[in-house]
């Protein structure tokens, strides 16, 4: 008797989660906000306050969302134009006519987003031919002890021995040219070979980000030529390397070192294999999960010298958009790996609420015609 009574409770307690699963919710939530637009001939993914997020750094958007989305990020209007016509027409098209994914699709996405963005140019529609590397080195940038580890920690499901690398450095703040790296005649004559492009002490580094995507990091002779990264002072025990930041949080800079390019091609033709089998046979697993699992797996991989944080958050949302649901913005596009994956589940969640809050904002007559609710035009 009384085990039955404990089935039948489990059953019931069963019943009300699945009912009030919020991802549920949001769905229910997502198809009448979609018939309210669909009514009036307008499709609320393309409301230029939603759409905008999903490419613009939510800070430079905020500041700026009164202006043309096509005129936020340089080179204008190519960078915006690019990824439309990227998101809304060649990733669009693969959903609507529900195709697999395939390594030949993903070049396509980076080549048509990416081709003419930078002035000197990148690999556009290929792999990295060298590793890559995240720049933490400003106290802006630093990380909390749990966010380090949450990178260290993190593995791909397709190929668990696969690792990121942290080391950590002395934040750019604290560098003085007596340090002993500093002071070597070795890294003085690479210094010089690299203020011809930055100024080491300026906290604005112009061409170096662009110049660390290119992977410039070597000279003709394999020797390391980048003052950064040959002879930026690190710091061997990490207790040393932490400090207390104006929130009172202890933080440490550092560099985060993505895989080889050798383990690029097979991780990502399974990452590919285990999206397309999801879309076969999706068996009620949560999509929001999945999607925010193969974007981290991918944006951890870092397969192209550029545009790696696009290219994973297209395909969150071919599986968002596929299982129903749609696209997300992150409003910090850069804490998908420090975040531990139930943080960001929560996160991306949020977010899916903040997205259906602005489609409800945008359904009110007196910020209907307004110029974040104006529906942006198809490519």
């Amino acid at each position: 008797m009384k085990k039955s009574i404990l089935i039948c409770l489990l059953f019931s307690l069963n019943l009300f989660s699945q009912e009030n699963n919020p991802l549920d919710l949001v769905k229910k939530r997502f198809e009448i906000l979609e018939k309210s637009y669909q009514s009036q001939g307008k499709n609320p993914l393309y409301i230029q306050d939603l759409i905008a997020r999903r490419f613009i750094n939510l800070p430079d958007w905020l500041k700026k969302r009164h202006e043309d989305v096509r005129y936020i990020y340089n080179p204008a209007p190519l960078t915006w134009d690019r990824w439309q016509k990227t998101a809304l027409g060649l990733v669009q098209q693969i959903i609507d006519e529900k195709k697999d994914l395939s390594i030949p699709i993903l070049m396509d996405w980076h080549k048509s987003a990416l081709s003419g963005k930078l002035a000197d140019g990148i690999n556009v529609g290929n792999f990295k031919v060298s590793k890559n590397y995240g720049m933490n080195t400003k106290k802006a940038w630093a990380l909390s002890a749990d966010e380090i580890a949450n990178l260290e920690k993190f593995r791909w499901t397709v190929d668990p021995d696969l690792r990121i690398n942290w080391t950590y450095l002395t934040c750019q703040e604290d560098l003085k040219p007596e340090m002993t790296l500093l002071s070597q005649e070795s890294c003085k004559d690479i210094l010089q070979e690299s203020n011809k492009l930055t100024n080491l002490f300026n906290p604005f580094w112009k061409k170096t980000k662009q110049e660390l995507k290119n992977n410039i990091l070597m000279n003709e002779s394999g020797k390391e030529n980048w003052f950064w990264f040959a002879c930026w002072p690190k710091i061997e025990n990490p207790e040393e390397a932490f400090f207390t930041s104006s929130q009172g949080i202890q933080k440490a800079c550092g560099m985060i070192e993505y895989p080889n390019p050798q383990a690029v091609q097979r991780t990502l033709q399974s990452i590919i294999e285990s999206i397309n089998h999801f879309f076969q046979q999706p068996n009620g697993n949560d999509p929001l999960a999945f999607a925010i699992l193969k974007q981290r797996e991918f944006v951890a991989l870092h397969p192209f010298a550029d545009g790696n944080g696009r290219m994973s958050r297209w395909i969150m949302d071919i599986i968002l958009l596929r299982s129903g649901l749609f696209p997300i913005y992150l409003p910090d596009m850069n804490i998908d790996l420090s975040l531990s994956l139930e943080s960001y589940y929560q996160y991306a969640l949020q977010s899916m609420n903040e997205s259906l809050e602005i489609m409800e904002h945008c359904l009110v007559p007196e910020f209907v015609n307004s110029k974040e609710c104006q529906i942006v035009p198809l490519p």
